[in-house]
């Protein structure tokens, strides 16, 4: 997936799972289902002929027994589905914004064809009734239950792997998205020889993931229960540090060798770091086999050979059909209102007293869509700005880099430069480029450009070191090695070292957060200055790896308490067991006060789903030898509550 904001990340990242969207498939002119007959008491079935006249073959029949996915081709099922899908996202300046809709619909499934170890089935939903959760916002703004009215195909492995999909033309990554993360968690891959317990890797709407799974049965239901531990791949340039709870079953029926009922109740609670965004994703789905039955096979080469859209959806462009849709909507809505109208409702929401966040945001909304509809906008905004109030001159300059157009960032590059503005017009500039999804290169050679002339690395200068390194992993030739931007600040190490600015280069290696920087860093874990060695470790906060965890362990054992505690920091940005096993041992026997409290905000993020996390803090609170760290303890407790 290749969002072209950050907020498109953010609301299809887990496209499928909990964003309030419907299906949308590929009616298909070759393959037809017959009306189905049903099965007969003992299970037993009769495939009738297809329109040629020939029965299916030995081959499939002796697919057709094989495994918890043995139906025969012609098989046809009917499930009642419901589902619930629901998602918070949380950030310090923004609050809470809960969304979320509920989903109501028959799906039918009928196995087209088989051959060897595969199965071509087709997947429809009727009868869909989509609805907003109680309490939230949800809406259907893409029309996108209009579309589930149509069927699409699926290829698949015996063990219900899905190997392949068949879309529309023209199908949006948002609908297929959605596809796909319904699918994914209505099939469960169980192989032909499960054991009892195993773990294995597969694929959702939101990447691959590994998950641990446990078999029971009584010959005539079996039941398979998958646990996800972990997403090993997911959108965007890195794997955001997450956390998954819950898990689903899916009950195999031995009379009609496939699906009895599924159900799914997963959290995923997600950290954008560079966006400062806390996410929480909820999704409940049950579906029940109300009937099945058999009607005649028939499928074509061209249909088996055109189910070839990837199983896993995080490599899905799911910008440009929203963009598509978001632009449309804002457009009509924005018609008549101007820049003027937008700068004047900012200016009396932000003067407001008590201030309203989310009117706010509507209002910074508007004015972003306004730059992206209208360029000679974006070249308004440093007029504008000359002598207006710092806050609202702060929201207009920040809304460029959101906005992102190409426009908006020489318009940002300009006032940067600008000798003329106000050194806090061009501090805002800087700080509003921090946004960007998407730089181009002319924001990367202006910084390389700005830092090779710098005579030191102070002030706007030394943020542009900043800003190169959360910039760099957005850079279109990012690879392995890290790409040209990230070139350009390894370039700046001889430099930063000259000054004494060794930390300042740390912490922007730290914004780059991808595992490029963990040569250069580990070379100075063991620097004579502990103030260099603290920012070493406070650069692998992003990295939420082993690796990246051993040398953070090296940082526990410094002999600076300020050392500890940044490692101890970076550590409370990951997630992993053993990064939470580690804070609460810190937390219980560092000798030094100020160590100890840096694991408090760490253990919040972990206290909601781990109990001994939580332990950690009550008895923080009340055992602590110092008093400020029982104090913090409990008012990081009270927030939790």
């Amino acid at each position: 997936m290749n969002p072209r904001h950050p907020r498109l990340l953010l609301l299809f990242l887990f496209a499928g799972l909990a964003i309030p969207a419907l299906i949308a498939w590929s009616a298909s002119s070759e393959v037809q289902v017959a009306a189905a007959t049903p099965l007969d008491p003992n299970g037993h079935v009769e495939v009738a002929a297809d329109a040629q006249g020939a029965g299916p073959s030995d081959r499939q029949q002796a697919a057709a027994a094989r495994g918890y996915y043995g139906a025969p081709a012609g098989a046809t099922f009917r499930y009642d589905l419901t589902g619930k899908f629901d998602y918070a996202v949380r950030h310090p300046e923004g609050g809470a914004q809960r969304s979320g809709m509920q989903l109501h619909a028959e799906l039918q499934m009928a196995v087209l064809d088989r051959k060897d170890t595969e199965i071509l089935a087709r997947v429809e939903l009727t009868d869909i009734a989509l609805s907003a959760l109680a309490g939230t916002q949800g809406r259907d703004e893409g029309g996108l239950a209009a579309a589930a009215a149509q069927p699409f195909e699926v290829r698949l492995g015996d063990d219900g792997r899905v190997l392949g999909y068949r879309f529309a033309d023209g199908m949006t990554g948002e609908h297929r998205n959605f596809v796909r993360g319904i699918f994914a968690a209505l099939l469960h891959t169980v192989p032909v020889d499960a054991a009892a317990a195993w773990e294995a890797e597969d694929h959702d709407a939101a990447g691959t993931f590994v998950a641990k799974w446990q078999l029971h049965g009584d010959g005539t239901t079996t039941t398979a229960e998958r646990r996800k531990l972990r997403y090993t791949a997911m959108a965007g340039p890195e794997l955001h540090p997450h956390t998954i709870t819950g898990g689903s079953r899916a009950a195999f029926a031995a009379d009609c060798r496939w699906l009895r009922e599924v159900d799914v109740d997963e959290r995923i609670a997600l950290t954008m770091q560079e966006l400062g965004m806390a996410i929480e994703l909820h999704t409940v789905l049950h579906a029940a086999l109300i009937a099945h039955g058999l009607g005649a096979p028939h499928a074509t080469a061209e249909v088996w050979a055109a189910a070839t859209a990837p199983a896993a959806g995080h490599g899905e462009d799911l910008a440009a059909g929203h963009e598509a849709t978001e632009r449309a909507r804002w457009r009509k809505q924005l018609e008549g209102v101007t820049v003027d109208a937008i700068t004047a409702e900012l200016a009396a929401l932000l003067a407001a007293d008590p201030q309203d966040p989310q009117a706010i945001d509507r209002a910074w909304q508007a004015l972003i869509w306004r730059i992206k509809l209208d360029p000679e906008v974006a070249a308004s905004i440093p007029v504008r700005v000359a002598g207006m109030e710092p806050r609202l001159a702060d929201m207009l300059i920040s809304a460029l880099g959101a906005a992102g157009t190409e426009a908006a960032q020489n318009v940002l590059l300009a006032m940067r430069s600008d000798a003329a503005a106000t050194p806090a017009l061009r501090t805002s500039a800087t700080v509003a480029l921090f946004q960007l999804a998407r730089p181009t290169s002319s924001v990367f050679a202006a910084l390389a450009t700005d830092l090779d002339g710098a005579p030191e690395f102070t002030g706007d200068t030394a943020m542009g070191m900043l800003l190169l390194g959360a910039l760099a992993p957005r850079a279109e030739d990012t690879a392995a090695n890290g790409g040209k931007a990230f070139a350009a600040l390894l370039a700046q190490e001889g430099r930063s070292a000259q000054q004494g600015r060794e930390d300042l280069w740390l912490n922007a290696l730290g914004n780059v957060g991808t595992p490029a920087i963990l040569p250069h860093v580990e070379r100075y874990l063991d620097h004579a200055d502990e103030r260099v060695r603290a920012a070493a470790g406070n650069a692998l906060r992003h990295l939420d790896t082993p690796t990246a965890r051993q040398l953070l362990d090296r940082g526990l054992s410094d002999t600076s308490p300020a050392v500890r505690a940044d490692a101890v920091t970076a550590l409370g940005e990951h997630r992993a067991e053993a990064a939470r096993d580690t804070l609460i041992r810190v937390a219980g026997e560092d000798s030094d006060a100020t160590v100890r409290r840096a694991t408090i905000d760490g253990l919040v993020a972990f206290a909601p789903r781990h109990p001994a996390a939580r332990a950690a803090l009550e008895r923080m609170a009340r055992d602590d030898r110092d008093a400020d760290n029982q104090r913090a303890a409990k008012t990081a407790l009270d927030g939790l509550r």
